[in-house]
């Protein structure tokens, strides 16, 4: 006979695998844009551009 399958815990754990995964995708690829800005192209600043100076 076999064991009655929790179809509950299955969707539980099958939501929670997906969310780490996903996580884990958006983790890499932001380490990854890190480090080819600092290997690619060192002195280009990021898409935000730095604040003006002020003269005295």
């Amino acid at each position: 006979m076999q064991n009655p399958v929790d179809i509950d815990l299955l969707n539980k754990t099958y939501s929670f695998v997906s969310i780490i995964c996903i996580q884990s995708s958006n983790l890499i690829a932001q380490i990854a844009q890190s480090v080819e800005q600092r290997t690619e192209n060192p002195c280009v600043g990021g898409s935000i551009p730095p604040l003006g100076t002020t003269s005295a």
